[in-house]
């Protein structure tokens, strides 16, 4: 049976690779949109060599979100195999994980529509306004099922990471799950920083006292 160390270390470290795929994330959403609806309003035609690189960094940042759940499924099966109070986590991980890449489809329909659309002459504009309207569609019914499963998962694990916090009366880890539902940002770096400390306290229960010598 792996250690329950090995668990909070698993999580600790979703944590982090969670902050890299977030920043991948906003970088593509942002700079990729702006970038479609810019070109979209001048009606001049894009390069989609850019829009694409920007729709590269948004799915790269969902796909390094998946390895993020798979950590965090990780973790706390660890944890659940302790104790089965954490099985919770498991699961949330678990939905989080196919809502995310419902996700992915999703957006790769609609941001390819877009793509589509934006390279479209300006003697085209219905035919570039019908694409945008269909792929917007398209993606829609998916996108409304990823969030469903990833909103039920996201509400598990914060639950389980609640509990984590309240068995290692650890502030921040308590702290941290409540604004990974509201602010996820915050709450994963306020996790990443309330992890390393139960890590520490588990570490330092878990090192047996030194024997006195014998005379």
């Amino acid at each position: 049976m792996a250690d329950v160390s090995d668990g909070i270390r698993k999580l600790r470290t979703a944590m982090l690779i969670y902050f890299v795929a977030f920043i991948l994330i906003i970088i593509g959403y942002v700079a990729g949109f702006s970038q479609v609806v810019s070109s979209t309003a001048a009606l001049g035609g894009s390069h989609p060599s850019t829009i694409m690189l920007y729709l590269g960094l948004f799915i790269a940042g969902f796909v390094i979100s998946i390895i993020t759940l798979i950590y965090m499924r990780s973790g706390f099966s660890i944890l659940a195999s302790a104790n089965s109070k954490y099985g919770l986590g498991k699961i949330g991980a678990l939905l989080q994980m196919i809502g995310a890449i419902f996700f992915i489809i999703a957006a790769g329909l609609f941001i390819s529509s877009l793509v589509a659309a934006a390279s479209t002459s300006s003697t085209s504009a219905i035919a570039a306004l019908g694409t945008g309207i269909a792929g917007t569609f398209a993606s829609a019914g998916l996108y409304a099922v990823g969030a469903i499963l990833s909103f039920v998962g996201v509400i598990m694990l914060v639950v389980a990471f609640f509990r984590i916090g309240s068995e290692y009366n650890n502030t921040a880890i308590k702290v941290g799950a409540i604004f990974y539902i509201l602010f996820a940002v915050i709450g994963v770096i306020l996790l990443y920083v309330g992890l390393g400390s139960a890590l520490r306290q588990k570490q330092q229960v878990s090192v047996p006292p030194s024997q006195p010598g014998r005379s």
